[in-house]
Order: structure tokens, then C-alpha cells, then sequence
């Protein structure tokens, strides 16, 4: 999460432009926006969004997806009407199980001087200056990782939960994927990790918690269910023993997020 976090950052930095990632799945792991690119948060758009990641992952063969959305009036914008567009490409192409980023939104045109968006024609050269960050940071990522000393089996454990995080992650699932033993490959997993199975799995679904709870337009059994908790009152313990606070706390706690300088909806 933490290297998502700063291509995010690095991304936004350069372009003042919003710009989520997504698991395959569809679930939102984080959010990097600025003052004039608060537009993405919008509940309409949001559906555009997800679609795009959706039609990315439907085994078309393109690297990048464009979709359009249109809206009657936009204050904000000083027109009367305005088509949006969202681009959305995998976060690694070689690997398209990591995910996916989607940036936006911007204009055929370009917007106008009040309220300025990006035109389209630039896009693949946004794409390849996300790709560029993107891939130098993964790359740092393994780095760190191999001079961790994870193991093998460790490493693709961590992928496997992470892809299925979403759904009933168990013990003996990942054993079977990895072809180890259930209690040999939960010695091995504490060793390396310094904490349970379970507990590395309550943590990352923790994690992603954080990011839809700063978004107001989620109730918490969405919420709950999306990061793949089964129980709302399971869900709120474990978010507390975490993070100290319920998650009602939490989101209360942020609901000043999208001000008028650069935030990341991440704690």
C-alpha cells in the first residue's frame, strides 16, 4: 500500500490530475487528489470509473480503457454541460492481477480558463509518465523485499492473499495454492511476517477500510462487505483493536479530507 501510495502522490504531484487504484476487482485501495481535481468523488463518475476498471479486466485485449460521462450542469465549472472522461490502465501491464490506476478527470478540449482541465491529446503521454513512476517504484518495492529475505513461498502467499482479499482468505486455501503444508506454511508465514495469517489479513482489510470510509457516499455495511469482512460487529472490533477508534470515529475524524491543498486519503 505504501508503494501505491507514492506513485499516487508522485502522479498527482506532476499533473494536479485525481488518480485512483483499484485491486481487479473493482475495490478502491486509494485515492490521490488536489483542489481543482475534487470532481472524482462524485457519485455519477464514480460508476464511470468503476466501469472502466471493469471492461479493463473483461479480457479485452488493450493496455488502457476510456470512458465518458456527461453532466447537465457543473457550477463548479461555469458551463452548462460538460463530457468528462476517465482513462483507466493496469498498474503493472506484465501483470494485470495487481490492479488498476484510473486518472481524471479531463476534457476533448481541454478546460476553460476558470475552471482548466487537461485535454485529451495528451493521455498517452500521461499514461506513459504513470507507468514510468509506477515501474520505477515497483521495482524499488522487490528491492527492499529481497533484501528483507522473504521467502518464495512467502512472497506468492502474500500476492495470493492480497488477490483474493476481497473473499473468505483462508489457511488452508493458500496452503493449497502454495502446495505446503497448512501448519508448516503458518510457522513460516509468522516467522517471516512477524505476525498471524489472520492478522496480516485483518490488517490490509483494515487498510483498505480507510480508504472507503473517507468516502461519505459509503455505508459501513458497504464498506464491511467490500473489504470482505462478513460481520459488521466483527468488522468494528477489529478496526478498533487496529487503529484504536470504531470506524464511525475514524470517518468522523476525516470528513475534511478534499480541501484546498493536495490530500491522500490514507492514513
Amino acid at each position: 500500500m505504501e508503494t501505491i501510495k507514492r506513485i499516487l502522490e508522485e502522479f498527482n504531484a506532476c499533473t494536479n490530475l485525481a488518480v485512483r487504484a483499484f485491486d481487479r476487482f473493482e475495490n478502491c485501495l486509494m485515492i490521490c487528489a488536489g483542489p481543482t481535481n475534487r470532481l472524482c468523488c462524485y457519485p455519477l463518475w464514480r460508476k464511470t470509473v468503476c466501469k472502466a476498471c471493469e471492461l479493463l479486466h473483461s479480457g479485452i485485449d488493450q493496455e488502457h480503457i476510456t470512458l465518458q460521462c456527461e453532466m447537465a450542469a457543473c457550477p463548479m465549472m461555469g458551463t452548462s454541460k460538460a463530457e468528462l472522461s476517465f482513462t483507466a490502465c493496469y498498474i503493472d501491464p506484465a501483470m494485470p492481477e495487481l490492479g488498476t490506476f484510473v486518472f481524471g478527470p479531463y476534457m476533448q478540449n481541454g478546460g476553460d480558463p476558470v475552471f482548466p482541465l487537461k485535454p485529451a491529446r495528451v493521455v498517452p503521454h500521461l499514461i506513459s509518465l504513470l507507468r514510468m513512476i509506477s515501474q520505477k517504484h515497483l521495482k524499488q518495492d522487490m528491492e527492499f523485499l529481497a533484501k528483507q529475505g522473504n521467502s518464495y513461498q512467502i512472497s506468492r502467499c502474500i500476492g495470493f492473499i492480497k488477490n483474493q482479499l476481497w473473499g473468505n482468505v483462508t489457511l488452508q486455501e493458500a496452503s493449497d495454492y502454495l502446495d505446503l503444508n497448512p501448519s508448516y506454511l503458518c510457522r513460516l508465514f509468522k516467522k517471516e511476517m512477524g505476525c498471524s495469517f489472520s492478522q496480516y489479513i485483518n490488517r490490509l482489510r483494515v487498510e483498505r477500510s480507510q480508504v472507503l470510509l473517507c468516502d461519505q457516499t459509503y455505508s459501513m455495511l458497504e464498506i464491511t462487505l467490500a473489504v470482505g469482512f462478513s460481520s459488521q460487529s466483527y468488522f468494528n472490533r477489529v478496526f478498533k483493536s487496529i487503529c484504536g477508534k470504531t470506524p464511525q470515529e475514524y470517518r468522523e475524524s476525516v470528513c475534511t479530507i478534499y480541501d484546498n491543498s493536495q490530500t491522500t486519503l490514507i492514513i
